[in-house]
């Protein structure tokens, strides 16, 4: 059995909130496109993985050093993502973003 190529995909599109939601186990499977969520927007992306500037970025959090980044996992767990640090779409329990404007002190 071969492996597949890169550009066949499981699915077209995926909704990365709702499939964490349904409580599947496992990864999610390989899309053509992710729609994630950060704060109250939806944003679609046509890679599996950004890093946490670039998804700071996207959601219009620039300059991406004065805004903070967390992901919201399935089953209300929250971690802190970096701004360098890579978040993969397709990783268990991984659901929604919120950001957070520093306090002028931090760094």
């Amino acid at each position: 059995m071969s492996a597949p190529h890169e550009d066949e995909f499981e699915v077209e599109e995926l909704v990365i909130e709702t499939f964490a939601q349904e409580g599947r186990e496992g990864r999610a499977p390989s899309a053509r496109r992710y729609v994630i969520r950060i704060d109250r927007n939806t944003y679609t992306v046509n890679v599996s993985s950004m890093l946490g500037r670039e998804i700071l970025t996207l959601a219009g959090k620039v300059p991406p050093e004065q805004y903070k980044l967390r992901l919201k996992l399935h089953g209300g767990a929250a971690q802190t993502i970096g701004l360098d640090e890579t978040v993969d779409f397709r990783a268990p329990g991984v659901e929604r973003f919120m950001t957070l404007k520093r306090d002028q002190t931090e760094g």
